[in-house]
């Protein structure tokens, strides 16, 4: 038969147990020294959300039309000089019978009159007014003709053109056409008459009619304008400070609860005892003091330092008051 808890084995529970509650006591009633309830400031961005919009633009292709001029071709009285001779065969101007130096004077209506002289070296001079031009040609076939004809029909108001390799000149409008001769009189080997041409033909003449509109090109018009959301943007309108908070396990201890949970944590600690009763037999209080820190309580200076809570202490308390009751009729640590 088992036997009963001992005397010595009483007086351990019972004090084991007065020391817890002596300690819940010391921690339920613990006070703290008064600190700020709010830490530093820091200066946050004011963050605000925007819709963010883009552009939708809808371009047409237009026409661009301009005013331009419609002209007719007409009959009308010209003034005609017709060559007699075939140019093309020759291959420089002496060739045709011209001497160096001839010239010859080309005047249609009241116009300035252009002077035209054979030079050395294949060379035409072409002067009008107190301007002189210079042409050169070649030596083939048929370029002496052409450009004395590219010549002429660069003249203000004349027109000049081979015709069977004969030169034809016809004035562009209803002005007679004047031919003077000058030095060593080249027009005859050129196959002109030297004199006055008023009207004495006909030709067509370009006569403006009337104006109307044409295409010249395209450009592209706006025709319409949509915004549309895409999306949002974050921007920044300013700052505000924020208190940054306490943390309360931080709290101080008074010196008078720093005190009393002292004295309670070491009655308790000499109230359990050594780790084993005897050789080999475990102290079944020896693990209330890690249960609820028994080191770190005797150390205690913030609220953070009493890990248990007085409740949680209280509840412990209740749990080994009814193990040890129930042990209490079979224990046999002495």
């Amino acid at each position: 038969m088992a036997t009963k808890i001992t005397a010595t084995q009483q007086a351990r529970q019972s004090s084991t147990f007065a020391g817890l509650k002596m300690l819940n006591d010391a921690v339920a009633k613990a006070k703290f020294a008064q600190q700020a309830r709010s830490g530093g400031v820091s200066y946050v961005d004011n963050v605000v959300k925007v819709p963010k919009y883009k552009t939708l633009i809808t371009y047409n292709t237009e026409a661009i039309m301009t005013e331009v001029p419609i002209y007719e071709g007409r009959q009308a009285p010209k003034s005609v000089a017709d060559g007699t001779k075939s140019l093309t065969s020759f291959r420089e101007a002496g060739q045709a019978g011209i001497e160096i130096g001839a010239t010859f004077q080309v005047q249609v209506g009241s116009g300035a009159s252009t002077s035209i002289s054979f030079g050395t070296g294949r060379t035409i001079n072409v002067t009008s007014g107190s301007s002189t031009t210079k042409y050169t040609y070649g030596g083939a076939e048929g370029e002496f003709a052409s450009t004395l004809t590219k010549i002429l029909d660069g003249v203000p108001g004349l027109q000049a053109k081979m015709d069977g390799g004969q030169l034809k000149l016809e004035t562009e409008k209803s002005e007679s056409l004047t031919l003077t001769d000058s030095l060593f009189s080249p027009l005859g080997s050129l196959g002109l008459t030297a004199g006055n041409f008023d009207l004495n033909g006909t030709g067509i003449e370009q006569v403006q009619i009337g104006t109307r509109m044409a295409q010249t090109g395209t450009k592209q018009v706006e025709v319409g304008r949509e915004y549309r959301r895409d999306g949002d943007r974050e921007i920044v309108t300013g700052t505000h400070a924020v208190q940054e908070a306490v943390d309360e396990s931080e709290a101080t201890l008074t010196a008078a609860s720093r005190k009393a949970i002292l004295t309670a944590a070491l009655a308790l600690d000499n109230a359990i005892g050594p780790a084993e009763i005897s050789k080999g037999v475990a102290n079944p209080y020896d693990q209330i003091r890690g249960q609820i820190g028994l080191t770190q309580l005797k150390t205690a200076r913030t609220r953070g330092d009493l890990g248990y809570s007085p409740a949680q202490v209280a509840v412990m308390i209740q749990s080994y008051t009814k193990q040890m009751a129930a042990a209490s009729g079979t224990n046999k640590l002495g």
